[in-house]
């Protein structure tokens, strides 16, 4: 069923038109014109018959059958054709007898030049058809790439939307609700100071995660990493500095932005809450065909590979993010290096922006 809707779109309505058209004008053009050329060739038979007076009353019903028609494409054609039947047909009336071969000839050469005319129109109105149908089938193409493309972008925007969810649950679950959890562990020990730290955590992880997730993903790469660290530096009263020197961002892909997005709102995301970080520099840079992102913190920092091997275990649940930042930049073809020098830099490079 939906197969059978599929094929009832206008557009592919209107495509099945221009061919089916495009191709019946041509065929009719092609035997028009083998008619054409025929007719020519009866035009001299005739004209042979009269100079040697051996004039086929059949062959000559034959031909005028073949000219009757032409009468329907010019009214005023109708009286010389009248002309030349009489002239062929009865060949002893008056008004034919008082004519002289050559004159007989000449009338007919200009009553064959009449019908090229005629000729000239009806190829020309077929020419017409094909050009219409032709124009018909490139604009209803052009529509249906189009739509194609709409139809993928809408699908990644989807895709998007959907991974941003899923992200949004997993953070609410390793972020706030921990938080929370803490907050009522100090509560119930009484230790206001720390609850009253948590809650405020909470708080501002909450209004980030709210922010990233109603993003217009079909805004400039650049424009949303500037919304994305605004908002950051609001809610978690963290400084941001953001600098581009890039080119190759201005190629990427619908995917390639978001997940490069998704990405930066995960290292954010671990600065904020594990960081103790006053400032965050994010950084872009094309070195040669390769796209550089480092993101850098003057925080505490932590080690690499003690956070890959702690990833998925219990004392460990925090350092989903990294695993999950690695896995995306893999996904692009790329790598991610944790380097901890004054502060924690994380470093991407993209290969292959542009295949």
């Amino acid at each position: 069923m939906q197969k059978f809707k599929f094929f009832l779109k206008i557009e592919f309505i209107l495509l099945y038109i221009a061919v089916i058209n495009f191709s019946v004008t041509e065929y009719c053009r092609f035997k028009a014109g083998k008619m054409f050329s025929r007719l020519d060739e009866d035009f001299s038979l005739v004209q042979n018959a009269l100079t040697n007076q051996t004039i086929d009353e059949s062959f000559i019903d034959n031909f005028l059958n073949k000219l009757k028609p032409y009468v329907y494409f010019d009214s005023g054609f109708s009286q010389d054709y009248d002309r030349v039947r009489s002239l062929l047909t009865i060949p002893d009336k008056a008004e034919n007898s008082e004519l002289n071969l050559s004159e007989k000839i000449i009338l007919l050469s200009i009553f064959q030049n009449k019908t090229h005319n005629i000729q000239r129109g009806v190829s020309s109105g077929f020419d017409t058809l094909i050009f219409f149908s032709a124009a018909l089938m490139i604009i209803v193409g052009a529509f249906i790439i189009y739509k194609q493309i709409i139809q993928k972008s809408e699908f990644e925007r989807f895709k998007a939307v959907n991974e941003a969810q899923k992200k949004f649950s997993r953070d609410l679950h390793d972020t706030v609700a921990q938080d929370l959890a803490a907050v009522k562990i100090y509560q119930q020990t009484g230790e206001n100071q720390k609850s009253q730290f948590y809650a405020e955590r909470a708080l501002s992880q909450t209004r980030y995660l709210i922010d990233t997730l109603h993003q217009n993903l079909s805004k400039p790469f650049k424009e949303l990493v500037q919304e994305t660290l605004i908002s950051f530096e609001n809610n978690c009263q963290i400084k941001t500095d953001f600098s581009c020197m890039s080119l190759l961002v201005e190629k990427l892909s619908s995917s390639q932005s978001i997940e490069i997005l998704y990405i930066l709102h995960e290292a954010l995301s671990n600065i904020a809450r594990h960081a103790n970080a006053s400032q965050v520099t994010v950084k872009m840079i094309d070195v040669a065909d390769e796209l550089m992102i480092k993101i850098h913190d003057d925080g505490s920092g932590f080690a690499e590979e003690e956070a890959v091997k702690t990833a998925g275990k219990k004392d460990g649940k925090n350092h989903y993010g990294l695993k999950n930042m690695k896995e995306r930049a893999e996904e692009l073809g790329g790598t991610l290096e944790i380097i901890n020098e004054g502060g924690t830099t994380i470093a991407i490079h993209i290969k292959n922006i542009v295949s």
